[in-house]
């Protein structure tokens, strides 16, 4: 006798010699057996010196999506401790893909391919993760301004040895991003490029990044920008001990975020404001022009500012009266943005002059009238 199971599962016995002349054949298959594995391993740290580093393992899922199709088969949580295990079929090739937070680097891969039916050990061995640190997201900012420039260098710093962890740079806007950071404590410094001196430096804070990417609550706030320029006189020749007052259209709070000295009130020179001055006269700062001619306003911040040139020069050591210059142009509009500003080589130009009042005396000490008086410019 013979038995097997024939298709629809029934039961055929009869003896063999007859199945040829008594019965139709009998077409019989065996059922297939599916294979069912568990193939998982661990999320840890790559570097082992923050083995003791606790993170939330459990914010991480474990895709099992099949080939070709990219199906999802499965969804998977990873445990506290970092272990995972997924349930895998001899039915064909599969991915497993690592779903992670926003900022959290793994290496040297966040997925596998794995098949059971070419790799018959592929589950005995444990398909691990190494996690590798996590981003710092943040933005440079003009003080002044919500927005920061682009292309500066932005230095992370260990606080600890002091040496340069990595370095990125501002994309438009302001932003920078920092990728595969180990946590601790770090320095950030800002600078128009790679060089590490106090000088180049335009802004610093210090932040800690825990078990976790970050976005920095605040942005780093430049310290402002420089306003450069050149007083010149009737012969182009430089013009020195000029006062430049910088006067700022804001209002008084915006005025204190201006770090200079405190400066006389624009009433002492009022008067010499031309008439189409539309500027509301709030002067924030006063430099003078040194020998070659050249002023400057250091670290300003962004927003609308004018200058205003006044230049007035004794006569002589004996007299108390001065001669007033005037200049072209009688003053300037600027906007400090995200750059610094340079003026040129002849921002002002002195084009006039005014006399004091005077007399004309005989040497007795009377008057001289009907005198004609008439001034020339004499360069040395």
């Amino acid at each position: 006798m013979f038995h097997a199971v024939c298709a629809f599962g029934w039961v055929c016995s009869v003896v063999i010699s007859l199945i040829s002349l008594h019965l139709p054949p009998c077409f019989c298959a065996s059922q297939p057996e599916v294979t069912v594995r568990g193939c998982g391993g661990f999320i840890r740290w790559k570097h082992h010196d923050q083995a003791s580093t606790k993170v939330a393992f459990n914010k991480i899922k474990v895709q099992l999506v099949s080939l070709p199709g990219n199906t999802l088969k499965d969804v998977t949580e990873v445990l506290p401790n970092g272990a995972f295990s997924v349930p895998v079929y001899d039915t064909g090739p599969y991915r497993l893909i690592l779903v992670k937070p926003k900022g959290w680097y793994f290496g040297p891969v966040d997925e596998y391919v794995i098949d059971i039916r070419t790799d018959p050990t592929v589950c005995d061995r444990d398909l691990n993760f190494d996690l590798h640190g996590f981003s710092i997201y943040g933005r440079v900012v003009t003080f002044g301004l919500t927005t920061g420039p682009s292309d500066l260098t932005v230095r992370l710093m260990d606080t600890v040895t002091g040496q340069t962890v990595q370095l990125a740079s501002t994309l438009a806007g302001g932003t920078f991003e920092f990728g595969s950071v180990l946590p601790g404590q770090y320095e950030l410094a800002v600078s128009d490029g790679k060089q590490v001196g106090a000088e180049h430096v335009r802004a610093r804070t210090t932040i800690n990044l825990g078990p976790d990417s970050l976005t920095l609550d605040e942005p780093i706030v430049l310290k402002g920008h420089f306003v450069r320029g050149r007083i010149v006189d009737f012969e182009n020749n430089p013009l020195d001990n000029v006062t430049i007052f910088l006067l700022m259209n804001t209002s008084l709070d915006e005025q204190s975020k201006v770090d200079c000295n405190s400066v006389p009130n624009i009433s002492t020179i009022v008067s010499e404001i031309p008439l189409n001055f539309d500027f509301n006269h709030n002067v924030v700062c006063l430099t003078r022009s040194n020998e070659k001619g050249q002023f400057s306003f250091d670290r300003l911040p962004g927003g609308s500012y004018a200058l205003f040139p006044h230049y007035s020069k004794q006569v002589d050591n004996r007299s108390k009266a001065f001669i007033d210059f005037a200049f072209d142009p009688p003053f300037l509009h600027v906007l400090v943005e995200h750059t610094d500003v340079d003026l040129g080589i002849a921002t002002f130009r002195a084009i006039r002059f005014r006399l004091p009042p005077g007399r004309v005396t005989w040497p007795s000490g009377n008057f001289v009238s009907g005198v004609k008086v008439s001034a020339y410019v004499i360069c040395s």
